[in-house]
């Protein structure tokens, strides 16, 4: 006598299966309607909302101020960005090209420029007169951090072309130490004089450190550490 049973268990599988299916269309459905809820006019669009600067009070984490540079940014990431907080200012230097005085007390943008290539490479100088800043020209910029508009006091070119290494500036006994992404590093006076540029390895650098026997070091993303000695003489 014939059975239907192969037959209904199949019948049951495609239900099953056709059951399972609706559940992930609706599923996706609810996810994409969340989606365009957080991205909407009316939400927090990070896009729209591209958050460059948030001052907060230590002791009580509330948030004082916050600034943007009111550009749309698609990606998540700020970049190698390190504020340079001196004489009450915060100068920021950002992958948009630009150039940002801040007064730390209230957000308020006191100068805002865009006419170097500078990227993300800063640095102050030793009496906190003057902010560092690389631009991808491989030339060293000096800013006076006391000015209320935009004022270069100096800019030396250590021959490098192009570049866009973030290692950032690092300052040693009034000496200005910049490195670039082919391994080379460059030693500036405080009043942009270009004391030697030499090639120390094949890649990026990492940083500058300094050592428990207050020696100045350079690393470099191919693994190889260098000394650097004497700020002036090579």
């Amino acid at each position: 006598m014939a059975t239907n049973e192969p037959l209904n268990s199949a019948a049951d599988e495609v239900a099953a299966a056709e059951a399972e299916l609706k559940a992930a269309q609706e599923k996706l459905e609810a996810a994409k309607a969340k989606l365009a809820a957080t991205t909407s006019d009316d939400a927090c669009d990070v896009e729209k909302e591209t958050v460059a600067a948030v001052v907060v009070d230590e002791a009580t984490g509330e948030r004082l101020w916050s600034w943007n540079n009111g550009s749309p940014q698609k990606l998540y990431s700020p970049g190698h960005i390190v504020p340079r907080i001196v004489g009450g200012r915060i100068f920021i230097v950002a992958p948009d090209r630009c150039m940002t005085a801040l007064d730390l007390a209230t957000g308020r943008e006191i100068w805002r420029v865009k006419r170097r290539k500078v990227r993300e490479t800063t640095g102050v100088s030793a009496d906190g007169s003057a902010v560092y800043a690389k631009t991808m020209d491989g030339e060293l910029l000096a800013v006076a951090t006391d000015a209320d508009r935009y004022t270069e006091l100096w800019t030396v070119d250590a021959g490098w072309g192009y570049d866009h290494n973030p290692c950032p500036v690092e300052v040693r006994e009034g000496v200005a130490y910049m490195a670039n992404r082919t391994g080379c590093v460059a030693s500036v006076s405080g009043d942009g004089r270009l004391f030697w540029a030499e090639k120390f390895a094949s890649s990026a650098a990492n940083d500058f450190f300094v050592d428990a026997d207050n020696r100045l070091w350079v690393t470099f993303i191919e693994g190889k550490i260098f000394c650097l000695g004497d700020p002036v003489v090579r």
